[in-house]
């Protein structure tokens, strides 16, 4: 998903434009999502 997220951001600079709000908030909220679900995982055992 990170890479998903990565790849719209990465052909804008490659433009010369800056990449949109949606890529750059999944690049944001993605690692977090994933930290979530391992402490999650690591409570139940």
């Amino acid at each position: 998903m990170i890479v998903a997220a990565s790849m719209p951001l990465l052909s804008d600079a490659r433009q010369g434009r800056r990449g949109g709000v949606l890529p750059w908030t999944l690049l944001a909220a993605l690692p977090q999502c994933h930290l979530q679900c391992v402490q999650q995982r690591s409570v139940r055992g």
